[in-house]
């Protein structure tokens, strides 16, 4: 069988309708708030604050996270303070990773945790109205 225009236009339509294409392709990525959050280290304490700077990386953990490039640092946080969201856009992995920020010294980064960021859902598809 071979195929041609008229076949593509069908296959094109059974996507729409079954919101592949108007969900992915059509709509695109949004943004959803990813929340982080660890535990403070044992050093950080009331008279020795410490803050936070997160990094996010497009893409999942890396084997070693130290001397990796691509990261995006993202807002340090204020004293004392244990999380802290972001927004990335959907549809898409990140990695995260938290250095602890005590006076001037700063840490190596903490463990790498690795998240999917969903695609907004597709609009409902098929409404209709009758009067009864």
């Amino acid at each position: 069988m071979r195929f041609n225009a008229r076949h593509l236009l069908l296959l094109v339509i059974l996507l729409w309708e079954v919101g592949y294409i108007h969900g992915q392709t059509m709509t695109g990525a949004t943004t959803s708030t990813v929340k982080l959050g660890w535990t403070a280290p044992p050093a950080c304490t009331s008279t020795n604050p410490c803050s936070y700077i997160p990094f996010r990386l497009q893409g999942t953990c890396p084997a070693t996270v130290i001397g990796s490039v691509g990261w995006l640092q993202l807002p340090q946080t204020g004293l004392q303070t244990g999380s802290t969201l972001d927004s990335p856009s959907g549809g898409q992995t990140y990695s995260y990773v938290v250095k602890t920020v005590q006076g001037a010294a700063q840490s190596d980064p903490s463990n790498c945790v690795s998240v999917v960021v969903p695609l907004a859902p597709s609009p409902a598809g098929g409404l209709n109205v009758a009067i009864q």
